[in-house]
């Protein structure tokens, strides 16, 4: 489950969306909660009105790291940061509490919002970052983000205009050889595969103020975890370049392979190699001469392989992927 605050025009607004695994968790009651926030306290609740959630106590807390100090330093000082909208599902994390959709089937995805009008991140007294709190079988991942828009030029990847040229963008770029290499609202055609245990979703803002990202979560270690896309067109003995931003909450690496879809899985230029990652954005970008085959095909996969070098609770955020011929 993943968690977004972010400035949104002139209102802060939250979403969630993703699945939990109840596995561990003990259900209580039916308990009506309202879409606020106590940053001070770790806590957050969204809730399409005074709605009812179910529930559910676990062994230990499940509150995330405080995330600033909200209202609980003002003049007079209250407990909680109200929001004035509310929609989707009921969801909150508190104390030792759960709080989920009603009759809620573990590992069902749901998703919802609540907006907090005329306010800002800043406004709100609410720290920027990266928070998590685990419950017995699952993790929920909190982004607070205040970056700019992604409209503002100066903050699209890429955006620098050359001085020579008066600020003009090539008129023919070259093709990307990869689909939805920004994530822009969905994952596919990017597929997840595991034989541990994790999930991919999309995430909220994404490389510099884009609009969303990818998010891999490892949950439990396995041989074979791996983000990737099939059906690539590759030219044979052509260089391409592969670029990419990334960064893992560990700093832990990630190996990038491209090969040949189905078996023998035949190395088309990049077999697993190392990028070195760290806890924060930077654009990584491998050159390098397709290989073992000598016409076009179309059965590449590109693949972000994560068994080698992940642990567990380890969050892979990708985006801006991009296969390119160097020329034509």
């Amino acid at each position: 489950m993943t968690i977004s605050v972010r400035d949104v025009g002139e209102d802060v607004v939250v979403s969630f969306a993703g699945s939990l695994d109840t596995t561990g968790l003990t259900y209580k009651r039916a308990a009506a909660i309202n879409a606020e926030m106590y940053p001070h306290a770790g806590f957050l609740f969204s809730s399409p009105g005074d709605g009812l959630a179910d529930e559910y106590e676990s062994a230990l807390p499940v509150s995330f790291p405080y995330f600033g100090v909200g209202a609980s330093e003002g003049n007079p000082p209250e407990l909680s940061l109200s929001a004035d909208t509310g929609a989707g599902a009921a969801f909150g994390l508190g104390s030792e509490y759960v709080y989920l959709p009603r009759g809620y089937v573990s590992k069902e995805r749901f998703s919802g919002s609540s907006t907090y009008k005329g306010a800002s991140i800043e406004s709100l007294r609410i720290d920027p970052g990266i928070y998590t709190t685990a419950l017995p079988n699952d993790i929920v991942v909190l982004i607070v983000s205040s970056h700019p828009s992604a409209t503002d030029p100066g903050s699209v990847p890429g955006s620098d205009s050359d001085p020579g040229t008066g600020g003009e963008s090539d008129p023919d770029p070259l093709p990307n050889a990869v689909d939805n290499g920004a994530f822009e609202s969905t994952l596919s055609p990017w597929t997840f595969y595991t034989n541990g245990k994790g999930d991919a979703s999309i995430v909220s803002p994404g490389f510099d103020g884009s609009a969303s990202a990818a998010l891999v979560v490892v949950s439990a270690t396995g041989s074979n975890t791996q983000l990737f896309q099939n059906g690539l067109s590759l030219e044979p003995n052509t260089e391409y370049s592969l670029s990419f931003a990334a960064y893992s909450n560990s700093g832990r690496n990630v190996r990038v392979s491209l090969g040949k879809h189905s078996s023998p899985y035949t190395n088309y230029g990049l077999n697993r190699v190392v990028v070195d990652l760290t806890t924060g954005w930077k654009v990584h970008t491998l050159t390098f001469t397709t290989g073992n085959f000598s016409s076009s095909v179309s059965d590449g996969r590109l693949f972000f392989w994560f068994a080698s070098d992940a642990r567990s609770g380890d969050r892979y955020f990708i985006d801006e992927v991009t296969l390119s011929p160097k020329s034509l």
